[in-house]
């Protein structure tokens, strides 16, 4: 199962599966769940900016909210851990960790500075 990106689409095995209202900036692919970040400069509607995307193209999360430092402080980078889970990076310098099949937050925020 392969899952790619290319502007704000996201494919599915070569096929449009969601598409956006900015561009992905970030994938990330657990078992057949894909993870995106929307571009944090662009995407004005909240700081969640962090969506889970099924192979059919629903999607089946966005990341909960929390209160930040910053008014404008959206997700800037995502990585799995050893845990299995996804630890997503605020602008804010703040980390969230998250389980990845329901964008619950199962630690954090932790503070970066």
């Amino acid at each position: 199962m392969e899952y790619s990106i290319k502007e704000k689409d996201l494919f599915f095995e070569g096929k449009i599966i969601q598409s956006f209202i900015t561009k992905i900036t970030h994938l990330l692919v657990f078992s057949d769940l894909a993870i995106v970040i929307l571009d944090y400069y662009s995407y004005n509607q909240d700081n969640e900016n962090v969506f889970g995307v099924n192979n059919e193209g629903e999607i089946i999360w966005q990341i909960e909210g929390y209160p930040h430092v910053y008014e404008h402080s959206p997700f800037v980078d995502i990585s799995q851990n050893a845990d299995k889970l996804v630890t997503a990076f605020n602008w804010d310098g703040s980390r969230i960790i998250i389980n990845p099949m329901t964008g619950r937050i199962v630690e954090g925020p932790i503070e970066g500075r």
